[in-house]
């Protein structure tokens, strides 16, 4: 496992310049399109509050679920330490049920009447398998060199979800397996 701040900090660069990725168009030319992630949306689940044996399913420690357009959503590494700081600062009051999310207009940051985990020391060995985040990857620049008038395509967003933590991957099969 790791600690979700080491994931984080791997994705420093890409959130403040891009990453570009040559494509190549249906009459073969080729172009390179610079991508941005920016988060879409993140539940995580501890394996700490998955030992309350009262809730059949369960609940998310983290969550948030951006509604923002992407053109107006802060980079990746900057929103997350915007929601790691909200969802350590004093909750405000909420109404309901204590496990209904906190929401600052748009954006829920945390989860009231918990604690939340943290977005940056969390370990991974600590989620449960059902943790997961999503980026959307904004195309934000286009190199136009070898752009011909006739082929006109813009290039995608691309929406991935990622899992932090894999139910089994191949250095799990390593550890299971004995020799006699």
């Amino acid at each position: 496992g790791f600690v979700l701040g080491d994931l984080w900090e791997c994705m420093r660069e890409a959130s403040a310049y891009g990453v570009p990725l040559t494509c190549v168009d249906g009459e073969g030319c080729a172009y390179e399109v610079v991508y941005v992630p920016y988060l879409s949306a993140i539940q995580l689940f501890s394996k700490i509050d998955a030992s309350d044996t009262s809730a059949s399913v369960p609940k998310p420690s983290f969550e948030f679920f951006d509604s923002v357009p992407p053109y107006m959503r802060l980079p990746l590494l900057s929103q997350l330490e915007k929601l790691e700081k909200e969802s350590r600062s004093p909750s405000p009051p909420v109404t309901g049920d204590s496990e209904t999310a906190i929401s600052d207009g748009n954006n829920a940051v945390g989860l009231g009447g918990k604690k939340c985990v943290s977005l940056w020391e969390t370990h991974t060995d600590t989620l449960l398998e059902c943790s997961w985040f999503s980026l959307l990857w904004q195309p934000v620049q286009r190199d136009i060199k070898n752009f011909s008038h006739t082929s006109v395509c813009a290039a995608p967003p691309i929406l991935v979800y990622y899992a932090p933590k894999l139910s089994r991957g191949p250095h799990d099969r390593q550890k299971n397996t004995h020799t006699h």
